[in-house]
């Protein structure tokens, strides 16, 4: 290009994105000659040749490194918000969440964030410890073992067969209670509790069940007196912590049903040997009904401050609440169709729940709800956009509460689980869309940068 001079500027700057992902050149100036004899700086910023990188429409194309698009995809998805799933209480119906988890889970719609409180916590514990080649096998209740609810000295699997007769098993359950709580003072036997968790789940913690299947699990724990112990348990706040020992800290209850037996949290030191947790060493760990959560310390805000969890899948199974709530996505039952009369009191049953819990509610506000009415009928708030699935049960299966869980029974829970999200796929499918797709995109970005870094080391290790 000629000047009024005759001076003459060189080819202007170029510029080019390597898959290195660093911006690096030279620039040099030269003098020439202008109109008025003055000098003209000429720049040439140059990193590569761009001959390959110039197609016909005279575009440049610029390439990301692995590592810019990890980022990139790790904080959009951060942005965006995460789902989780919360399995709330239920006692035998807390089976539910199985099912529930299996229909999610066959549908690749599981979130890696699971919740769990009282029976929930022993089912998020259960999943959680499980790889993804490992959950179809436990979902179908074959990687389950029951055997500590057998009778001691007694094959597990004649136990089972022989409770078949469902009426006589759980007479023989109900008489054997209630003779336990007149000799004992107690219902239920926590010894046989930690029995069956621990043989489920192992000795793992909550850092070494992330690491393997990179779920995130949380349990919710209550304690009359806080005394430093969180109460969320997770890998981010307890990661040495037992999951078994918080699971049935979850399950704590009232002497009532459990004894004065006080629940110990263990966990692993820097040697790796079991030893109590420090923290709850002078606390001792109630039942979830006994302890009102505030606004500031719900354990569910917590999980969506730390996880940026903006959605809320809610398995809702606790037995008081059923009869009153109906899954999001539901609607009226065949029965219910086909039967004007009960379509009509089921109708005002929900209208009547609906009404109740509303009042309850405006008077919790108000502070004047007495705590031992609040403990059970007010729900905690959940702090973003949820979907709660219900599961439909009869009023046959109150009667089912008191049974002792066999093969037979984990069959019947989970296909009554599964049928409480089946309406619900299609909206969480929506919902879920974007979330599961940007996982799904972070984990091939993971996988490709761990392959480049395999090819890097070889290539240094290789002989010059």
């Amino acid at each position: 290009m000629m000047g009024g001079g005759g001076g003459s500027i060189s080819q202007g700057p170029h510029v080019s994105f390597e898959d290195g992902g660093n911006v690096s050149g030279s620039s040099t100036g030269t003098g020439s000659s202008g109109a008025g004899g003055g000098n003209k700086t000429q720049r040439n910023v140059s990193i590569a040749s761009l001959s390959s990188h110039m197609p016909d429409g005279g575009l440049m194309i610029a390439t990301m490194s692995t590592q810019v698009k990890l980022d990139f995809i790790h904080d959009t998805r951060q942005a965006f918000g995460r789902s989780a799933l919360v399995l709330q209480g239920g006692a035998i119906f807390g089976l539910c969440h199985l099912g529930v988890v299996k229909a999610l889970f066959l549908r690749g719609l599981l979130p890696r964030i699971i919740v769990g409180t009282a029976t929930g916590a022993l089912i998020g514990a259960l999943v959680a410890v499980h790889s993804e080649e490992e959950l179809p096998w436990v979902l179908k209740g074959d990687g389950i073992d029951l055997s500590a609810f057998a009778s001691k000295g007694m094959d597990p699997v004649k136990h089972n067969e022989g409770l078949r007769e469902s009426a006589w098993s759980r007479w023989a359950t109900l008489v054997r209670r209630v003779q336990r709580f007149r000799k004992e003072g107690y219902f239920l036997d926590v010894k046989v509790l930690e029995e069956c968790i621990r043989s489920n789940v192992g000795d793992l913690t909550f850092e070494e069940a992330y690491h393997r299947s990179k779920r995130v699990l949380n349990i919710t724990v209550a304690t009359a007196g806080h005394g430093g112990v969180p109460t969320l348990l997770n890998y981010l706040t307890a990661p040495n912590v037992l999951i078994w020992t918080a699971a049935v800290a979850s399950n704590a209850s009232t002497p009532t049903f459990y004894g004065h037996r006080q629940t110990k949290i263990m966990c692993k030191d820097s040697q790796g040997n079991i030893v109590p947790w420090k923290p709850t060493n002078t606390v001792d760990f109630s039942h979830w009904t006994h302890v009102a959560y505030a606004d500031q310390e719900s354990p569910l805000l917590r999980i969506a401050e730390l996880f940026n969890v903006n959605h809320f899948i809610v398995s809702q199974a606790r037995p008081y609440l059923i009869p009153f709530l109906q899954s999001d996505m539901h609607g009226p039952s065949l029965v219910e169709t086909s039967n004007k009369t009960v379509s009509a009191t089921a109708f005002l049953l929900r209208m009547v729940g609906l009404e109740i819990r509303h009042r309850l509610r405006q008077l919790d506000t108000l502070r004047l709800l007495p705590p031992g009415i609040r403990r059970f009928l007010v729900d905690e708030q959940i702090p973003g956009a949820s979907m709660t699935l219900v599961p439909e049960v009869t009023a046959g299966d109150f009667v089912r509460l008191m049974e002792t869980p066999t093969k037979e029974t984990l069959e019947y829970w989970i296909l009554r689980g599964e049928r409480s999200v089946w309406p619900a796929v299609a909206a969480l499918k929506i919902r879920c869309a974007v979330e599961t797709e940007l996982d799904r995109v972070y984990q091939v970005a993971r996988r490709l940068k761990a392959g480049g870094l395999r090819r890097k080391m070889s290539h240094m290790g290789a002989p010059g």
